[in-house]
Order: structure tokens, then C-alpha cells, then sequence
């Protein structure tokens, strides 16, 4: 309901291998997921293959959910 609560559910997951990346107010990078929170949103996004291309594409989505989340 709040930035908050979308900031403890990101920091409950556990992390493993994934990457921090720059993406609303924290995020993070898997092999074939991106979850990050902006404001009282919890963004997640799931990619069935796993690659550096996957990897890309998925953080350029992140990029466009992020802007349009900001409007």
C-alpha cells in the first residue's frame, strides 16, 4: 500500500546472485528476473530463458514500467 511496504517485500526476498541495479528506488537483477520498487509500487518481471540479451531487454523494460510509473 506504501513505499514501505514495497521497499520490505524487495528487502525480504533473499538476494542470491543477483545484481543491484540503478532502477526506481532499489532493484535488483537476476538471470531471468528484475524486481524493483518505485514510490508504493513492487515491480517484478519474469523471463523463461536466461541470457545477457534477456538480461538486457529486461532491464530496458524496467526502464519503461519505471518512467510511466513516474507520470
Amino acid at each position: 500500500g506504501d513505499a514501505k511496504g514495497a521497499r520490505a517485500i524487495l528487502e525480504g526476498e533473499p538476494a542470491g546472485q543477483a545484481k543491484s541495479v540503478q532502477l526506481g528506488d532499489s532493484g535488483r537483477l537476476y538471470a531471468g528476473s528484475l524486481v524493483f520498487c518505485k514510490g508504493r509500487y513492487l515491480v517484478r518481471v519474469v523471463a523463461y530463458k536466461q541470457s545477457p540479451e534477456v538480461q538486457k531487454a529486461l532491464q530496458k523494460l524496467g526502464r519503461e514500467i519505471e518512467r510511466r510509473l513516474s507520470q
